[in-house]
């Protein structure tokens, strides 16, 4: 395997799954797409993003999604784990690219 690729997987327990999984082979990148969750209560995409940030976002090498998914929820995933100068986030020391899809 040469990466994980995780998209949307319907609940916090599932993203505890997966980032255990994940975790156990911490040498293979992590491809977070973060979906649009529009579609969804904002108390279940608050709940949703915050399960994504707390398991999973220390563990994603590359962070993608469409713009406005990104302009609204995956810049507040990543505020906790701001890169430093050199791209290297201060919360897992690993470097996170932001992709933007439109």
């Amino acid at each position: 395997m040469q990466a994980f690729k995780v998209g949307f997987v319907g609940s916090p327990e599932n993203l505890s799954a997966v980032a255990a999984l994940a975790s156990d082979y911490s040498d293979i990148p992590v491809i977070t797409d973060m979906p649009d969750l529009s579609w969804w209560s904002e108390d279940q995409i608050d709940i949703y993003q915050d399960a994504c940030n707390e398991l999973l976002l220390p563990l994603t090498t590359v962070l993608v999604g469409n713009h406005s998914t990104c302009a609204a929820g995956c810049t507040r995933l990543v505020q906790p784990a701001k890169p430093d100068r050199a791209g290297h986030c201060s919360a897992s020391r690993q470097r996170v690219w932001r992709v933007y899809r439109w």
